[in-house]
């Protein structure tokens, strides 16, 4: 057991210093670059990286830097992973314009619904589909009111399909 623990250490610290890495890069100044980022991870081959940098992520939004905050929820919601939706939806009302505009931005972005900084709506929805999947959540916003996610919800899912644009 003692070997595992210092074979593990070393690795945990590696993965710490690339998560370190990614987060600096959601961060940059450059929007293109930090688009770029989110695009590098997605295609990241090991499944502990892309775990490790959603860790340092959702760490990142507990912090009270609410300039870094917006940049990463911007990410998450590029990275249109389910599971961050519970992360990013306490966002939605911060005191920070920037941050609760990121949030709603990275969830109407994720869920194909926009409900601005209504928690009510956005407690509601989440309640009725946390359990779909997102494929699900794209079709939903195709029969929307809004004509900008019914817009992202074809386009995503005709990638999601293995479509071209």
């Amino acid at each position: 057991m003692a070997e595992d623990s210092g074979e593990y250490g070393p690795k945990s610290s590696a993965l710490d210093a690339s998560a370190e890495q990614w987060l600096k890069r959601f961060c940059d100044t450059d929007e293109r670059r930090r688009n770029l980022a989110v695009h590098a991870l997605e295609i990241e081959s090991s499944s502990m990286v892309y775990d490790a940098v959603l860790q340092a992520c959702i760490a990142v939004l507990k912090e009270p830097v609410h300039e870094r905050q917006a940049l990463i929820l911007e990410a998450l919601g590029l990275l249109r992973d389910e599971k961050l939706v519970v992360h990013i939806l306490p966002h939605v009302i911060s005191r920070k314009p920037s941050v609760a505009m990121a949030a709603q931005s990275a969830l109407a972005l994720l869920c194909g619904q926009s409900f601005g900084s209504d928690t009510g709506a956005w407690t509601t929805w989440w309640q009725k589909n946390r359990f779909e999947s997102r494929k699900r959540w794209l079709l939903d916003a195709l029969k929307g009111k809004d004509p900008i996610l019914q817009s992202i919800a074809q386009k995503e899912l005709k990638l999601l399909k293995g479509q071209s644009e």
